[in-house]
């Protein structure tokens, strides 16, 4: 086992039913804190023809803290560059991924049937976390994850006290 415990605390975002920017899907989304410590996602929003923007939504939380919802704001990129954009009139941004730690098993696997039923069935992919210093928390990452290529879900994921050794995290 690898340590780690994780809890899934739900849906955060589906697409918009009639939203042209999410006819193909919700997903990949990086997450930050703003000046204004509020935590943004930035998923990718797929229009018809696996056309790609970058949205912008400000996370909604509960009382007691658990990520509950979003706020759509809007687009944050558009495909503008010549290497964004296809002959076809198509195109897309996508999303820069880093990784920092590399669990020897899987953390989080494909169980509900928003994970199991979607474009790409039985997929899950972590994409951006947000640790929870501002509960006071900070071996509490949210992990907000694609799922199914269609939506994003949000776990909780409760980082052990030691990381388990042969990872990238290891220092020389």
């Amino acid at each position: 086992m690898s340590g780690f415990q994780l809890q899934r605390l739900g849906l955060m975002v589906e697409p918009e039913p009639g939203n042209p920017l999410e006819a193909e899907g919700v997903l990949n989304p990086a997450a930050a804190r703003g000046r204004d410590g509020q935590l943004y996602l930035f998923p990718r929003l797929v229009a018809s023809g696996n056309y790609s923007r970058i949205g912008i939504a400000r996370v909604r939380f509960n009382e007691a803290g658990d990520p509950a919802g979003v706020e759509r704001l809007g687009i944050a990129l558009e495909p503008e560059a010549d290497y964004e954009l296809r002959y076809d009139g198509s195109g897309g941004c996508e999303d820069p991924r880093v990784i920092l730690h590399r669990s020897v098993e899987p953390v989080l696997t494909p169980e509900l049937p928003q994970e199991r039923r979607g474009i790409v069935a039985n997929v899950v992919f972590p994409t951006g976390i947000d640790r929870r210093d501002d509960l006071g928390m900070p071996d509490r990452i949210d992990v907000y994850y694609g799922m199914a290529d269609n939506r994003i879900g949000v776990a909780r994921l409760d980082v052990p006290e030691h990381l388990p050794p042969g990872t990238l995290a290891d220092g020389p």
